[in-house]
């Protein structure tokens, strides 16, 4: 049937509202009428950035322990049970500034997925058998990130942008941190981070927002409220380049060339996210045509940005033969200057915001996305954009903007080189390639 001209078009996400239950806690909701699912997300605004090194991987820890058991549900398999029984899934993740516990279950069984991330919540027993179990278990995953040479490069990327700071540690702690790691610490930290005002649920699917407020009141979530703890603000950086070289026998060199970024609130962000397409997000970008389709120096290469509170990078990565490093590298940063000095063409401009646009809207075919879409808005943003405006934002990029951003960024006096491989002349050698980068370009 045809829509008529008059019928209301539905909003891309749905509609959002923010409620609060009779105790204050945060409510997130967006109705999606045309979904069958539900996605929860239990977010709480501590990630590992607010960790002492002495705390370092705390966050994480307690992340896992969560799902360990609670009174109610005693064992692993019974906070499992919970949620597969009736074919929903679940999963957590730990950042640098918020953790986050997700189930996405059939709508009719809403209250019971609430019902177990309220218990999960504030029932989890931190039982001293299964702390220590789950202390091998996060060691194995530490050690596969540390044995996977591609997932290391950018561990070691982060340590060379802010060195000796928490931004610059590995999400789960080193493996001296987690084995240090007591239970009487890791309740502490919780106490002091999961806190009322700190928390906040986000709700996606097709229960309208007073069900949604009734269902939580009706399970309870009782927190202590008090003063949210604050993060150590980013360092500014010294005017630079980084070096950083690991040996490591392997086929290839795999390496991270990064830069400092934008904030999570920066207005530029938006046209840092077209740069970021032109240059190294998928086949048709710059850099996967340059180093890949004509030069056939690597078969995996991208940009990325990450954002935080204060402060944000950007980077490109590349796994490539030990003798081509130089010439690939060279690749990169010669990328990075023509965006500097010329700005991009009309056709590839509307060619990516094409994509952003596109990538954007099929992800909110998901309720989880929905629910991450508001949920991480409200918890961290300072402004929080329906779709529509933030495609409204993308549309507005105009090729200055995209230059004007790759001028702010790309000052080879920032550079940071992590490189990870069988590289035995790698400081020299690398030490030498920054100094001609500097002469050459930026």
């Amino acid at each position: 049937m045809m829509q008529s001209a008059t019928q209301k078009r539905l909003p891309l996400a749905g509609e959002m509202s923010l409620l609060f239950t009779a105790n204050g806690l945060r409510v997130v909701t967006a109705q999606l009428p045309h979904t069958q699912a539900v996605s929860v997300g239990l977010y709480v605004g501590v990630g590992s950035r607010y960790e002492s090194e002495k705390e370092a991987g705390a966050s994480h820890f307690i992340e896992h322990m969560l799902f360990k058991g609670t009174q109610r549900r005693p064992t692993p398999l019974d906070v499992a049970r919970s949620v597969e029984g009736y074919g929903g899934s679940f999963n957590a993740n730990t950042g640098r500034e918020y953790t986050l516990l997700w189930v996405k279950a059939p709508a009719p069984n809403f209250i019971q997925v609430l019902d177990l991330l309220a218990d999960v919540l504030t029932g989890s027993r931190f039982a001293p058998d299964d702390i220590e179990r789950e202390r091998n278990v996060i060691l194995e995953e530490l050690t596969m990130t540390l044995d996977d040479p591609d997932d290391y490069v950018f561990v070691l990327a982060n340590k060379l942008l802010w060195p000796g700071h928490p931004l610059g540690r590995e999400v789960m702690g080193s493996e001296e941190s987690v084995r240090a790691l007591s239970r009487d610490l890791l309740l502490s930290f919780r106490r002091r981070h999961y806190r009322l005002n700190n928390v906040l649920f986000s709700v996606a699917g097709p229960l309208p927002p007073g069900e949604v407020l009734s269902q939580i009141e009706k399970v309870g979530v009782t927190l202590p409220d008090g003063e949210k703890p604050m993060f150590v603000a980013a360092p500014q950086l010294p005017e630079q380049p980084h070096l950083g070289v690991r040996q490591r026998p392997s086929e290839q060199v795999h390496f991270c060339l990064t830069l400092p970024g934008l904030s999570r609130n920066d207005p530029d962000r938006f046209a840092l996210s077209i740069l970021n397409t032109i240059l190294g997000a998928g086949m048709s970008s710059r850099l996967f045509q340059t180093l890949r389709e004509e030069a056939a120096l690597a078969y995996s290469v991208e940009s990325y940005t990450e954002s935080f509170s204060d402060c944000g990078l950007f980077g490109v990565y590349a796994g490539v033969d030990a003798q081509k490093v130089t010439d690939a590298v060279l690749l990169v940063v010669q990328a990075l200057d023509h965006l500097r000095q010329e700005p991009v063409s009309q056709a590839e401009l509307t060619y990516a915001k094409a994509n952003v646009r596109g990538h954007f809207l099929l992800q909110l075919e998901d309720s989880l996305n929905v629910m991450s879409l508001w949920g991480e808005q409200v918890l961290l943003h300072d402004q929080v954009l329906c779709p529509e405006g933030i495609i409204a934002h993308i549309e507005a990029v105009t090729a200055d903007d995209v230059m004007a951003v790759a001028r702010r960024l790309f000052d080879c006096h920032r550079l940071s080189l992590a490189v990870l491989g069988p590289v035995p002349d790698g400081e020299s050698r690398f030490a030498d390639l920054l100094c001609n980068v500097q002469a050459k370009f930026l």
